[in-house]
């Protein structure tokens, strides 16, 4: 690249070629441009009327493809400068007052860049005599005055003052005088190289009077000013309007805000531009000596541009003078000309209506109902032809998720991306467990993430179909971005614990109403409760329990009302009224109740929050009904039986057996019986049925038998007495009895057992010894005898084998023994033919078998009946009978 000036006639240069420190050399002093490149350092150039001085740039780096469009550089990257070429500084404001003589060096970055500007080489002027400051009189470095980004306006526009010092003497012989800096401009990447010319020249004043120099100013409000530059941006849409109104005055001192007060205080603007790119349609004196103009950029009258100016960037200067033709420092003004930004189109949400501006943005509310599919449209155009537009669409929610990732995975779909001059995206999400949703494993409990902000922008070309940097970041230009707040909604749902029984019993946590229906136990005479629990994932409105007609309830229960939990949701840390919610159904089982039927009750949950864009059958307007969930009462019914440790033959039996008993012994036996029903309590725990079990005779009881109850309850136990006497030999006794439960419900089939006596076998009880027992029944005690009849065992369990005569003289434990053998009457025998068969006497016979009758003459008695059994004592005599002995002893 080439800098190229053209020197006026009659301009001085220095020929001597020399290469500042870090710069170019010298230009040499030739007409035209310079065959190479070169500095050319103004110092002693009197009034040049003409000057072309253009500004050289360093190229972007390659490597930042950013800095490329279709192979070719993109210059526009780079950072420019825009000092007017020549800039007058009055040399009675250097002198007097050097910071209103600072001047205006304006810049920006297409890109929106910070930008610094600082001198190339050094801030003295080539001669040596002067140099430049930082308007607050501070050095100027590389990081310029204030440092990226710290200018007068900020970035992507910028503009710099910097102030002009006279350090040697001034030429007096010359009205102005022109010296020259090389000025750098960077974005800390791009770097371009500006020349500065300023001209300092000394005012013509009339003969006796000063004559201040005109300021620009900022003007706030009819008569109110600030004593500061105004803002050096504009940026105007590309149908207009787009004008300036530029403000100046004459101070009559250098600090504060009075006005000059000579009448001829008169005003008047020039533009120091290109004259064609707008006009000076309005000066006039405004109020109190603040005058005015207006620049109209563009073509009139509202200041409009066509297509080709997109993204094209103006720098417009102002100056003013006034009487004695002083002369403002510049005003020099950046203008970029906007393109028109894409809209958003209907059906976009809330685009919905008539009189809707599309090209107003609000946030949308989008409710995702569970168990649905949600689309959201979003479609937009771009005003500008020859543009396409593209949207973006992204999770703005900043929480670290995305709605277009796991475990939402939302899809885009349509033409979105650039191609067409109408782009639509269509956002698809179904809310369900594989996207989105969580449950509880074990409470089935539902909770949502918190609501997702979407939002969308709609972006145009202009980068590639113009070859123009429209807009940071990318150099397009885009719309106002358009959100949408995704809400997840879905109805509530019943929720249990662990043990599946305590608040909502189930018995699967999926499935149809019968699978999941969990079947709980009750007891006759015992309340029952039930409870119904359940919650909004909204964690909004309330949540409502609603029992079920069909089926209803069992006679006799009762309904609580639907209660309100209120509680903090930890899941998303707010506080909840009512999106817990219980209700508790309560029933006793009369001993009447048919337990052989399962009692089913059923309920269904609903909030109160109906939301129009879930639409279902079981959303209604006074709220979203939920799922239906039923549970199973089952009525414990009493299970009797008798237990191993009762005398009856076994567990569970119920029948006629016979029990032997023993003279002069008391029999025991033992009645026990127990209810074995069993049921689930609220905590999922097996229990026993609280029924008492009652053990009771049936008929007539025998008058040698008592019933003694030891102890009742679900395991009951009586003790069966029988008390048998001498003269008992041969009897038999029944004694039934029943098991049954205190409330009368089941009844165990009646049990009986015969207790028979047993012939021949005499009971010796504890602490007894043989002689007394045979004395106290009159019985032959013939010890030889009795241990002949006892040595050898008889196959009798309930017998004793005597191995030790011994144990038949002394005190010792309980023994049964026998005395005789029993004989089985045969056809045709007598007492007489028995007596004499076995060498004892009828008197003997009848002894001991006292259930014999006889017709007290002699032998002659009751004809036996054939296998009745009789107790023989072989070989026996009887004593002689006390006076007081019975009449059969007396036989």
């Amino acid at each position: 690249l080439k800098r190229s000036q053209q020197l006026v006639e009659g301009g001085g240069g220095s020929t001597e070629e020399v290469k500042p420190e870090g710069g170019l050399q010298r230009c040499k002093e030739v007409v035209g441009a310079s065959p190479v490149p070169c500095e050319r350092y103004m110092d002693g150039l009197a009034n040049p009327t003409t000057l072309d001085l253009r500004a050289s740039f360093a190229l972007p780096d390659p490597s930042q493809t950013s800095k490329w469009i279709n192979g070719k550089i993109r210059n526009r990257n780079a950072p420019h400068a825009m000092p007017r070429f020549v800039t007058y500084v009055s040399a009675e404001t250097v002198s007097t007052a050097p910071r209103t003589a600072a001047f205006q060096v304006p810049f920006f970055d297409r890109d929106g860049d910070p930008v610094v500007v600082y001198p190339a080489f050094s801030t003295q002027a080539a001669s040596g005599t002067t140099n430049l400051a930082c308007e607050s009189g501070t050095a100027i470095s590389t990081y310029g005055c204030n440092g990226f980004g710290s200018g007068l306006d900020g970035p992507p526009y910028d503009s710099t003052n910097f102030i002009f010092k006279v350090d040697g003497k001034v030429p007096s012989d010359s009205l102005q005088f022109y010296y020259s800096f090389t000025l750098r401009t960077s974005d800390g990447t791009n770097i371009i190289t500006t020349e500065l010319v300023l001209c300092y020249f000394k005012p013509e004043q009339p003969a006796g009077e000063r004559e201040r120099v005109p300021e620009f100013v900022t003007h706030v409000s009819p008569g109110v000013i600030l004593r500061k530059r105004p803002p050096t941006t504009l940026e105007c849409e590309l149908t207009g309007p787009c004008y300036l109104d530029v403000y100046a005055v004459k101070f009559s001192n250098y600090s504060g805000l009075a006005v000059d007060p000579l009448a001829n205080n008169v005003l008047s603007f020039m533009v120091e531009g290109p004259q064609l790119y707008g006009t000076i349609t309005n000066q006039s004196l405004l109020t109190g000596n603040i005058h005015g103009a207006r620049f109209v950029l563009g073509a009139l009258p509202t200041g409009t541009h066509a297509l080709r100016d997109i993204a094209s960037h103006r720098i417009v200067c102002f100056t003013v003078t006034g009487w004695g033709n002083t002369r403002a420092l510049p005003l020099c003004i950046t203008v970029k000309i906007r393109g028109r930004s894409p809209y958003f189109l209907p059906p976009t949400p809330p685009m919905v209506f008539v009189d809707d501006d599309p090209l107003f943005d609000v946030l949308t509310p989008a409710p995702v109902c569970a168990g649905f599919t949600v689309t959201i449209t979003i479609k937009a155009a771009d005003p500008d032809a020859g543009e396409n537009v593209r949207i973006l669409t992204e999770d703005a929610t900043g929480d670290g998720q995305d709605l277009f990732s796991a475990p939402y995975n939302a899809l885009k779909q349509g033409n979105y991306s650039g191609t067409t001059a109408i782009a639509e995206e269509k956002v698809v999400y179904a809310l369900d467990y594989a996207s989105g949703v969580a449950r509880d494993p074990v409470t089935r409990a539902i909770s949502f993430a918190a609501d997702r902000l979407i939002c969308s922008t709609a972006i145009d070309n202009t980068l590639t179909a113009r070859l123009a940097f429209g807009d940071v970041p990318d150099g397009n230009f885009r719309s106002r971005t358009k959100c949408h707040q995704v809400s997840f909604s879905g109805p509530p749902a019943f929720v249990t614990t662990a043990n599946r029984l305590d608040a909502t019993p189930f018995a699967a946590l999926d499935g149809s109403i019968d699978e999941r229906a969990r079947v709980v136990d009750a007891f006759i005479n015992q309340e029952k409760e039930v409870t119904f629990r359940a919650k909004d994932p909204n964690n909004d409105g309330e949540t409502v329990i609603l029992m079920l007609e069909d089926p209803g309830i069992p006679n006799g229960a009762s309904v609580g009302p639907s209660i309100c939990e209120p509680q903090n949701i930890s899941e998303s840390g707010v506080f909840s009224e009512c999106s817990f919610a219980s209700r508790v159904i309560k029933w006793t089982p009369q001993v009447d109740v048919d337990y052989t039927r399962i009692y089913r009750i059923c309920a269904v949950v609903r909030d109160s929050t109906p939301i129009a864009a879930c639409v279902s059958e079981k959303m209604t307007a006074t709220g979203w009904f939920g799922e239906e969930h039923c549970v199973d009462i089952r009525v414990v019914a009493p299970a009797i039986r008798w237990t191993s440790a009762s005398d009856l033959g076994g567990i569970g039996t119920a029948s006629n057996i016979t029990k032997a008993a023993f003279v002069p012994c008391v029999s025991s036996f033992i009645l026990e019986a127990e209810d074995t029903s069993v049921g689930i309590n609220g905590s999922a725990i097996s229990v026993d049925s609280p029924y008492t079990v009652i053990i009771e005779p049936v008929g007539v009881v025998p008058s040698r038998v008592t019933l003694v109850t030891e102890f009742t309850g679900r395991i009951s136990r009586t003790r069966l007495v029988y008390v048998t006497a001498r003269g008992d030999e041969g009897r038999e006794d029944v004694v039934c009895f029943t098991a049954r439960n205190s409330m009368g419900v089941l009844a165990l089939e009646p049990s009986c057992v015969t207790l028979a006596v047993k012939r021949c076998v005499y009971c010796i009880g504890e602490g007894d010894t043989l002689r007394s027992v045979m004395r106290h029944l009159a019985l032959d005690f013939n010890w030889v005898r009795l241990w002949a009849a006892n040595g050898n065992d008889d196959g009798d369990p309930d017998t004793t084998t005597v191995t030790n005569p011994d144990i038949l003289m002394n005190k010792a434990g309980r023994h049964v023994i026998n005395v005789g053998s029993v004989y089985t009457v045969e056809q045709g025998d007598t007492l007489h033919l028995i007596a004499s068969r076995f060498q004892t006497t009828i008197r003997e016979l009848l002894s001991v078998n006292p259930d014999l009758a006889y017709t007290g003459d002699g032998d002659a008695v009751t004809r036996l009946d054939e296998g009745h059994p009789l107790c023989i004592i072989p070989c026996s005599m009887l004593p002689e009978l006390p006076a007081a002995s019975s009449s059969r002893r007396e036989l």
